[in-house]
């Protein structure tokens, strides 16, 4: 779900100041179907094909730097793990994990158009072509890898889960982590007035930063992709189907926005076994505390890791 309250923590200042630092918008874009997923880049016809290599590089660099944040890149890693962070939230959600992550993990934060270094783009309003693009981003490596996903981060991890499970490239595991198993237990609010829209987030994920409510500049950015999150979990018809992945589902035990009973249908999700863990926290210490998550990756990555 969305995350509105912006504690005191370095990333907070980022993503704070990356919305007081830029102030023009992109014009607005019409949604289209998206296409059937390729994994492949198109070349041009204007080319010779001794070029193709060359313009599949160029395209896996511009996938990767655009959909992907990696500060600490780690070639000798044992697998990548790529993460999706609550609604509104960029990639800097993530920051923390970067450094808490062990040698054996590179931690790949998904980087969503809107907000951060992609704020002048248009956000996009469904999930299905954010997952489309992150699934070809996601083929540029060929390390085995796993999903983790947060809140509305899980739908859009199983989205991608969703199309790579057709490959065969899929992960190892996905992690879902406080997300709600279906989109419709709340009745839809990206379409609200700005004052209805603020009342209904502060009662169900407490309230917004006076700070970012009375900038004239920072609101307007930091509602734009929070409402088009909100649209794109709020219409979101992903049919569960059992994938050939293992999932598992993490609550937190002092979550007071998912209920552990939202959990339960994510067990359609998945054709092997569905771990249930608990873990401790509330909805938004992922990005404070990753230790109790990274434990439960690296746990489930070790018996993977027995098993192939």
């Amino acid at each position: 779900m969305a995350r509105v309250s912006l504690p005191g923590s370095d990333s907070d200042r980022v993503l704070l100041n990356a919305y007081q630092k830029e102030s023009t918008l992109a014009g607005n874009t019409s949604m289209r179907p998206a296409p059937p997923l390729q994994i492949a880049p198109c070349a041009s016809t204007n080319h010779e094909a001794d070029d193709v290599p060359s313009l599949v590089l160029c395209e896996g660099l511009r996938m990767v730097t655009e959909w992907l944040w990696i500060p600490r890149p780690k070639p000798g890693a044992n697998f990548k793990l790529y993460c999706f962070a609550h609604a509104g939230a960029g990639a800097s959600a993530f920051a923390r994990w970067m450094t808490a992550a062990p040698d054996t993990i590179e931690v790949a934060a998904i980087q969503l158009p809107g907000r951060e270094s992609r704020l002048s783009e248009e956000p996009v309003r469904r999930f299905a072509p954010a997952a489309q693009a992150i699934a070809k981003a996601i083929h540029f490596d060929n390390r085995p890898f796993m999903l983790f996903g947060h809140s509305a981060g899980g739908r859009l991890a199983i989205h991608v889960a969703s199309l790579l499970d057709e490959t065969r490239y899929r992960p190892l595991h996905v992690f879902i982590s406080s997300s709600p198993a279906t989109s419709t237990h709340r009745a839809p609010i990206h379409h609200l007035d700005d004052t209805e829209f603020i009342a209904k987030l502060g009662a169900h994920y407490g309230p917004i930063p006076e700070p970012i409510l009375r900038d004239p500049d920072v609101w307007p950015l930091f509602a734009r992709a929070l409402r088009a999150d909100f649209e794109a979990l709020e219409t979101d018809v992903l049919v569960p189907r059992p994938l050939g992945i293992p999932l598992t589902i993490i609550a937190v035990r002092n979550d007071p926005v998912v209920k552990v009973t939202e959990l339960a249908g994510w067990q359609n999700w998945s054709a092997l076994q569905v771990h249930n863990v608990i873990v401790e926290g509330d909805h938004f210490s992922y990005r404070t505390d990753p230790r109790p998550y990274l434990d439960v990756i690296e746990t489930r990555f070790d018996r993977a890791s027995r098993t192939r």
